[in-house]
């Protein structure tokens, strides 16, 4: 048995003295607990800095788009795709839904240039897989009917719709049909015709990888929008007929 024994065994070992209480009315102390004003302290200051850090790089990426506008070289390009990687890398998607003239700085710029036929179509992809990421977030996706994505994305389509199989083609439909979910888009807008001529036209080939988005997005095209609906009904007719 052990050395402290068992109780009713008869051992002749004095009892241990009982450990003193605590005088006056005051509890004992406690340990610190765990995720304390310390953990508050350091995820503050976690905070903070990537606060800072976000705001470093969007500053750097307004620098580098104007730049790049001025001169449209690789290593201006490569400039803005860098800062767009960061940012990318810091998963800030909702700083984007705020009114704080920083974001919507960037967002503007952005659908600006991605709209731009003659920026390199790896700078088009970079700009359109970030949108892609800030699409994600539904007040964020909202933000961004603010700033003419639509149009802007119709006008990508537009102007690669010789090479349908270029990825930018594939990635501008899937984030259109992301944004047009749900909304309601003017068929008065730039390049809207063009963009459901596109889609009409490729939903009658033989289906491929573009079939699913240019469905969906045709679907959220006309929901609710009876221009829409008839604009398409013509380019059916005219394109079965003059078969």
């Amino acid at each position: 048995v052990g050395e402290a024994g068992v109780e009713g065994r008869g051992s002749d070992r004095r009892a241990a003295p009982a450990r003193p209480l605590p005088t006056g009315n005051s509890p004992p102390p406690l340990p610190p607990a765990a995720g304390g004003s310390g953990a508050r302290s350091n995820f503050r200051g976690k905070h903070q800095r990537l606060q800072m850090d976000l705001t470093s790089s969007m500053k750097s990426l307004l620098l580098a788009i104007t730049q790049y506008k001025n001169a449209k070289s690789d290593n201006n390009a490569l400039q803005i795709q860098r800062q767009l990687d960061v940012i990318s890398g810091m998963k800030a998607v909702r700083v984007f839904a705020t009114n704080q003239s920083l974001p919507s700085e960037c967002l503007n710029s952005l659908v600006e240039l991605v709209g731009d036929p003659n920026i390199k179509v790896t700078l088009t992809l970079k700009i359109i897989g970030l949108l892609t990421q800030l699409a994600s977030d539904s007040e964020t996706r909202e933000i961004l009917h603010t700033y003419n994505l639509v149009t802007a994305l119709a006008a990508v389509v537009h102007h690669n719709s010789t090479t349908p199989k270029e990825q930018v083609v594939l990635q501008s439909l899937q984030l259109l049909q992301k944004t047009t979910y749900n909304t309601r888009v003017f068929h008065c807008g730039t390049n809207i015709d063009e963009l459901i001529v596109f889609l009409v036209k490729h939903i009658q080939v033989p289906e491929d990888e573009l079939t699913l988005p240019c469905l969906g997005l045709m679907a959220n095209l006309c929901r609710h929008n009876l221009s829409v609906q008839a604009n398409i009904k013509s380019l059916v007719r005219y394109f079965y007929f003059s078969v």
